[in-house]
């Protein structure tokens, strides 16, 4: 028995198959969080942590993003907060230099979400590893300095942004499909 497909709204099929597409692995990946760059989550990441980043001391840094999505109830939360930490970590053994590490945490309105075994799921790293650059000498360096900096920060931000993105967005569902 054939379904019949007259009363399926196109748009709808259109933006199924649309997220479809955007879903798939060899798709670019969207750069926003709530209408946010991705850059601009960054570039606050990048100022909370260059003086750590930069003095290898022993001490630690915050960036907070509040932003809208979906909790695990399931429900539009507009009080949802990324949290990465920063700590200075030390040596690791077998390794040249000074690291930090970094850690994301997620919450919502109702208080912090168990993210672990959903980013475990999702093979996306739980911290993020970033070696201290120590004090730049010129203002050449410095500028090399922050790139690499930015560069090694945007790997593991932007893994954890596209996770968010995926796992919390809210996508409003219209309760009459044929008032699109």
């Amino acid at each position: 028995m054939a379904a019949d497909l007259r009363f399926l709204h196109p748009n709808l099929l259109k933006r199924q198959l649309s997220r479809n597409a955007e879903r798939a692995p060899n798709r670019k990946r969207r750069q926003f969080l709530c209408d946010v760059p991705y850059s601009e989550i960054v570039n606050g990441v990048l100022r909370a942590f260059l003086p750590l980043l930069s003095a290898c001391a022993h001490d630690a840094a915050e960036y907070q993003h509040h932003f809208c999505g979906r909790n695990l109830r399931g429900e539009r939360d507009d009080a949802m907060r990324l949290t990465i930490h920063a700590r200075h970590f030390g040596r690791i053994r077998d390794l040249e230099g000074e690291w930090v590490r970094l850690h994301l945490k997620v919450d919502d309105a109702h208080g912090p979400l168990k993210i672990r075994s959903l980013m475990q799921f999702r093979g996306v790293p739980e911290l993020g590893w970033i070696r201290c650059r120590g004090a730049a000498q010129t203002d050449t360096e410095s500028v090399q300095r922050a790139q690499g900096l930015r560069a090694e920060l945007e790997d593991v931000v932007d893994a954890w942004l596209d996770w968010i993105g995926d796992e919390f967005e809210y996508e409003f569902q219209h309760a009459d499909p044929m008032s699109l």
